[in-house]
């Protein structure tokens, strides 16, 4: 908790133009933000401290955007792979009650087709 109220040397470097830029900055980013839109540019600005605030929002906005299309990926792959074990789980079924059939187990093939409509009605 110290180190939040210790005030170092390096921090009396930010001039109140840094302050306005950055805030300026600040202040657009958000209400764009709010959209869903995309950050706007960095202000032309040689201060240091202005480029490395900023710099460390567009991280930020950065992660978050990669999150989101992994995100997006990992759902799509999912979905894929449900798909797939629909099909496999249909072919099972399938082939279960067709062996049963062909050695003369009508009842139990009956049996496997119903348990299979009954986990389709599930999911």
């Amino acid at each position: 908790m110290e180190e939040l109220t210790t005030i170092n040397e390096s921090d009396l470097d930010v001039t109140l133009r840094d302050l306005a830029y950055f805030s300026n900055w600040m202040q657009r980013a958000v209400l764009v933000l709010e959209d869903g839109g995309e950050l706007p540019a960095a202000p032309d600005v040689e201060s240091p401290q202005v480029r490395r605030w900023v710099s460390a929002i567009e991280g930020i906005q950065e992660r978050l955007r990669q999150k989101i299309e992994c995100q997006a990926a990992l759902v799509e792959n999912l979905s894929a792979q449900e798909m797939h074990l629909d099909q496999a789980l249909s072919t099972l079924y399938t082939n279960m009650a067709a062996l049963y059939d062909s050695l003369g187990h009508g009842d139990r093939a009956e049996e496997v087709k119903k348990k299979y409509g009954t986990l389709q009605a599930v999911a």
